[in-house]
């Protein structure tokens, strides 16, 4: 199977990203006080779980069910 290197790195990024602010509210605890940052935090959740649902959930699932029955197509054609 192909990789797609563009959903490896979206995904990647995205929990680089939230990755850093923890960090950062780790070692830094005055900045775990700011709602901002708590904003932030939370919407990079958010796109990382739509991002992993999407890219590896369901919607993967189905592109991949769907090249099997097109495959399954061409091979009953052939016949």
């Amino acid at each position: 199977m192909k990789r797609d290197w563009i959903k490896i790195s979206i995904v990647t990024t995205v929990l680089l990203l939230m990755a850093l602010i923890v960090i950062a509210i780790i070692f830094k605890p005055e900045i775990e006080e700011n709602t901002l940052v708590a904003h932030i935090l939370g919407i990079f959740e958010g796109a990382l779980l739509v991002l992993l649902n999407f890219y590896y959930g369901t919607s993967d699932g189905s592109k991949e069910k769907t090249k099997m029955l097109n495959k399954d197509d061409k091979t009953l054609d052939g016949d």
